[in-house]
């Protein structure tokens, strides 16, 4: 795994910065259902799988065309993917809001996403964006300079009751990408998409 790749390309509008990471093996402290947070995909492999330290704050403050807002955070897990060439490429962070708090932190969450897309000037949705996959709703929002920013992509979604995963799909150097224009690209993010809700579906259904 290049550790410098990490470095530089863990960066996103909504999440890195409020994880103060832990490197582990395992999920043993984790209380999180491993439906989200195991899974093998198609091109990738897992590269690193953090668990969100106890000891951090319990809730996020974060910004809303209303103002500052709280989100709780009951616990965490980040997980990332590497692609064929070995770089990360697929960020993914599961988190459990505090028991009472799940419909308040949907709200506020979206809040905030809504206002840093209208902050933005560097995306290519004016509003923040919504599809159905596997019977879930994504939210999300892209880059529209594939050259220069950091994500391209970001989705937002709530499997299960409290539940909130983040998918984040970094830019990388050309030489480590395994696609050669947008349109590939977007393939690829699709199918990992897909085949991460699929598995998430499969799994719950077997709980």
């Amino acid at each position: 795994m290049n550790k410098k790749l990490i470095n530089k390309y863990r960066i996103s509008a909504f999440l890195f910065a409020y994880f103060s990471i832990i490197s582990i093996g395992s999920l043993a402290q984790s209380h999180l259902n491993p439906c989200f947070t195991n899974g093998e995909y198609t091109g990738y492999l897992l590269a690193k799988r953090d668990i969100r330290p106890a000891s951090s704050k319990n809730y996020r403050e974060l910004p809303t065309l209303k103002g500052t807002v709280k989100v709780s955070v009951d616990e965490g897990v980040r997980i990332i993917y590497n692609n064929r060439n070995q770089a990360p490429f697929v960020n993914i962070k599961i988190e459990r809001s505090i028991a009472g708090n799940s419909n308040k932190d949907k709200e506020n969450l979206l809040a905030h996403l809504k206002y840093l897309i209208g902050k933005s000037s560097g995306l290519k949705e004016k509003s923040l964006a919504s599809s159905t996959i596997g019977g879930y709703t994504l939210y999300h929002y892209s880059s529209n300079d594939f050259n220069k920013s950091y994500i391209l992509t970001s989705y937002v979604f709530f499997p299960e009751e409290g539940i909130t995963v983040y998918v984040d799909f970094h830019n990388l150097p050309p030489k480590y990408r395994t696609f050669k224009d947008q349109a590939a690209y977007q393939d690829q993010r699709d199918r990992f998409i897909k085949e991460y809700i699929s598995h998430i579906r499969s799994c719950l259904s077997t709980k």
